[in-house]
């Protein structure tokens, strides 16, 4: 039993108190000191009343105490297994958010070779996060004691089933049975989503393989646009995408850095 539970209790601060008042009365007053020498057996059974109320309440603060200790450890054990966990599901992320890249830019051109269930099909399977990887994100974010990276991981979280429902909905676009017309802006703008996604997940890195201590990434237009450079497709070029790369920028200070960036535009 710690004597801070003993100190931090209302029985106790009680107990102190009636002897100290009593002390002084008894010392102070003649008449007070015979009249509690003739009730002082009531004096003294409320006195050890609430020295047992102290002594109870101190156990049950103790008892608190240990279960709150006991339930951040494991909460800590959880957030260390899940963190070990985390460059492999970093990559496995980065993975799917070059496949979106890719499957943006080309889907024009798969729509002429393919039919769209198979596209569908294709693409859906290259762009889902793994039950593995979203086990490992959502544990980090309920378990981390930081509430910068907790929040971050969940904006990222976030932002992929952004780009995902849009996917599906470009998708449902193409199935309706019109003819599908897939414009320029619209390629630019979708395909850098998904670079971006990747630049804000590559920056976790170096945190999760314990490189640094403070987590604190930042994402550059250079990073979207190496991005980009990455996935080798016919006609891809990042330097075609410089004002996607500035708006996507834009919104990763808006969104992950809960800032407004300097300079304003659409997103």
């Amino acid at each position: 039993m710690r004597p801070k539970h003993i100190l931090d209790n209302t029985p106790f601060g009680l107990f102190v108190g009636a002897v100290v008042a009593s002390v002084v009365a008894i010392v102070l007053d003649a008449e007070i000191a015979s009249e509690w020498k003739r009730w002082a057996t009531y004096g003294a059974t409320a006195l050890v009343s609430l020295l047992s109320a102290t002594l109870a309440v101190a156990g049950v603060l103790t008892n608190i105490s240990k279960q709150d200790e006991l339930a951040a450890a494991s909460r800590k054990r959880k957030f260390l297994s899940a963190k070990a966990y985390l460059p492999l599901a970093l990559s496995g992320a980065c993975e799917i958010f070059r496949n979106g890249i890719r499957f943006s830019h080309q889907l024009a051109s798969l729509i002429e070779s393919k039919n769209s269930e198979e596209i569908r099909r294709e693409s859906l399977d290259a762009l889902e996060l793994g039950d593995e990887e979203i086990k490992v994100f959502r544990e980090l974010v309920e378990h981390s004691e930081s509430d910068e990276f907790a929040s971050y991981i969940a904006t990222l979280l976030g932002e992929y089933q952004v780009a995902l429902a849009r996917w599906k909905g470009t998708l449902d676009s193409a199935e309706n049975g019109v003819q599908f017309i897939d414009h320029g802006s619209e390629v630019r703008e979708r395909t850098v989503f998904w670079a971006y996604l990747y630049a804000a997940t590559a920056a976790v890195f170096h945190y999760a393989r314990n490189d640094i201590d403070k987590f604190d990434p930042d994402v550059s237009e250079e990073n979207i646009a190496s991005a980009l450079n990455m996935v080798t497709v016919a006609g891809l070029q990042s330097q075609d995408f410089s004002d996607e790369i500035g708006l996507y920028h834009r919104t990763f200070i808006r969104r992950f850095k809960n800032k407004e960036p300097d300079h304003e535009g659409p997103g």
